[in-house]
């Protein structure tokens, strides 16, 4: 499940690609640094949920000095 929401979110965002000749270059600087941004924003957030651990209690080591 989490590889298919993965692939449907970059399906996404590459639909959003800039396309060169549209815009002017300022324009198309713009848009390229945001498709990138939310590219890497996307890869992070992955990374991050991937992180979690879901229902598994955290286990807390035992203090032998106390």
């Amino acid at each position: 499940m989490f590889a298919a929401l993965k692939e449907l979110f970059n399906e996404a965002i590459e639909k959003e690609k800039p396309v060169v000749g549209d815009d002017d270059d300022l324009k198309l600087g713009q848009k390229t640094r945001a498709y990138e941004k939310a590219k890497e924003i996307i890869t992070k957030s992955f990374i991050e949920i991937k992180s979690y651990k879901l229902g598994e209690p955290e286990i807390k080591g035992f203090a032998k000095e106390r």
